[in-house]
């Protein structure tokens, strides 16, 4: 350490710009006063506080941010796992003081609390970005936000635009992530965005029957667009591409389980569009078609296979699951992939980067057949196995681990620990029905692995102090728990064990299944003293506590 400390200042606070703030505070504040000043005066300072316990939250608020007002860069805030915690952040320190501040994320704020902040940030003269998740949005937050002018990215995720006012400002936004109801609202909303370079939009609805006017000379930023529709006739899509000469890279996803229309599944039409792009560069296809449809897969697929699909390097191929029949290019375009092993099919699977891009796979075994050895995922970050009581082997040999953040098994035993062995990177893992002995956890390596984890969810499981005992021993380092409890007699208890023995533990969850009416409310009114002291809410069948 006194070597780190003889350091020039300014050496020591370029090496600390490379590290995230939190834990330059947690690894080198208070160790001395030097120190101590030195990280007052970092210049690029973020801060994550949608998942860190209470006192360390207090603590930031209390010691930290009103220091950094004008060195201060990024901020997260939640609602979610930090029960009320935008509220508790308002209420310590003041959001419109941060004027060096470049990127704000919103998790779940209330509606009152979007008016609010919105409301603080035109005095935000930095702010360049801004990401909200919610279910509950102002009306007229667009509105709001058009008038920001050095916003150049936001992403609001849960907003629908439905009637757009056409008095809104002009905007500087240049890449956007938004739904909009039809066709129409996704237009009006495009004439006040002259630089949109970048545009991630999902239409929920069929439009009504009116013409699309958009001009194509007024879209010349427009380079990338990722459209995604759900049972919208194919006629007003392409009107709507067509209105689009300027793009470079072009994603389309549909998913189709009323009326078929046959213009989405028809390579001319297509050919058609993606003649009209000059400028093309990417083109990536994913469309998901019920089964009920009476559709011959195998000739539409041919359809993709001419000269014009193979000389431009568009590989098509389809899937064909136990609900859907999925056209698609290569690589799979969605990030999410989810089969039955059994009765999975595929045309093609000549090419190795078939499902590089696939991070989420949910997979179901029904028996241990095999068909699929072929199948490779090398990027997976999540992983779903469902009602399985064995592995095949030859799945173990088609999927990588190395990148696998988070695990869930759905099982009666685990019959496959070759699977443990291999996520040395695991940050979660839920069990569902699943039989948690010790004797499961007795090789070393898994136990090191498992030791790794910072969140469990525990489905179906019954309660003793034994297996409470186990998921210390065995998850010692678990920051956030999910649990899920049939009666609330002994629940108390079992309380005082987790808070007492996990010391780490941030966040716990629990579910209930006890058939007694208003669940929490009245066994949180009994428990008042054990819950004195206790951040927590109720919630329908949950108690969701902020430790």
């Amino acid at each position: 350490m006194s070597t780190f400390d003889n350091l020039p200042c300014e050496m020591i606070i370029d090496i600390f710009d490379y590290i995230p703030t939190s834990n330059v505070i947690d690894s080198f504040y208070n160790l001395n006063s030097r120190l101590n000043t030195i990280i007052y005066k970092l210049n690029n300072t973020t801060f994550d506080l949608s998942n860190i316990s209470k006192n360390k939250f207090k603590f930031y608020c209390q010691h930290f941010i009103p220091k950094w007002q004008n060195s201060l860069k990024s901020l997260k805030l939640s609602n979610q796992v930090t029960i009320d915690g935008i509220k508790l952040f308002n209420s310590r320190c003041k959001l419109e003081e941060l004027s060096h501040l470049r990127s704000l994320t919103l998790i779940k704020p209330t509606y009152l609390e979007i008016g609010s902040i919105i409301s603080k940030l035109s005095n935000l003269k930095q702010l360049t970005y801004l990401s909200i998740i919610s279910n509950e949005y102002p009306s007229d937050i667009l509105k709001s936000l058009f008038t920001l002018s050095s916003l150049k990215t936001c992403c609001l995720l849960g907003f629908e635009v439905n009637d757009f006012d056409s008095d809104t400002d002009i905007c500087n936004i240049e890449y956007l992530t938004i739904t909009c109801v039809n066709v129409n609202s996704m237009c009006q909303l495009l004439y006040h965005l002259p630089l949109l370079n970048r545009l991630i939009v999902t239409i929920k609805e069929e439009n009504d029957p009116t013409t699309i006017t958009l001009s194509t000379d007024t879209f010349q930023n427009l380079k990338h667009l990722e459209l995604k529709v759900d049972n919208i006739p194919f006629l007003q899509i392409e009107s709507l591409l067509l209105k689009f000469p300027y793009i470079e890279y072009l994603s389309f996803s549909s998913h189709t389980d009323k009326d078929l229309d046959p213009d989405l599944i028809d390579s001319q039409h297509w050919e058609t569009i993606i003649s009209s792009l000059t400028l093309l560069k990417h083109f990536s296809l994913y469309i998901d078609l019920s089964r009920c449809f009476p559709i011959d897969i195998d000739c539409i697929y041919s359809k993709f296979q001419t000269d014009f699909w193979i000389n431009r390097e568009i590989h098509v191929n389809y899937l064909i699951t136990d609900l859907s029949y999925i056209l698609h290019t290569i690589p799979y375009p969605e990030q999410t992939f989810a089969i039955d092993w059994t009765y999975f099919k595929t045309k093609s699977l000549n090419f190795a980067n078939n499902y590089d891009r696939v991070h989420n796979l949910s997979i179901t075994f029904n028996n241990d057949e095999s068909k699929h050895s072929a199948l490779k995922f090398t990027n997976l970050q999540s992983l779903q196995i469902l009602d399985f009581d064995g592995i095949p082997l030859e799945f173990n040999e088609s999927i990588e681990l190395d990148k696998l953040r988070h695990l869930h098994l759905s099982c009666k035993t685990f019959q496959n620990m070759e699977l443990l062995k291999r996520t040395k990177n695991l940050h979660s893992l839920t069990l569902l029905n699943c039989d948690l002995k010790q004797t499961i956890f007795n090789d070393l390596i898994v136990m090191e692995n498992m030791s790794r984890i910072k969140e469990l969810k525990l489905y179906g499981l019954n309660y003793t102090s034994e297996t409470v005992d186990l998921i210390v021993s065995v998850f010692s380092n678990i920051e956030s728990l999910t649990i899920e409890v049939k009666t609330l007699e002994y629940f108390g208890s079992i309380l005082k064990q987790l808070l007492n023995k996990l010391t780490k533990l941030i966040h716990l969850q629990v579910y209930s299944r006890d058939d007694e009416k208003n669940t929490w409310s009245s066994w949180t009114k009994r428990n008042s003293r054990l819950l004195k002291n206790l951040c927590y809410r109720s919630f329908n069948r949950f108690l969701f506590f902020w430790l």
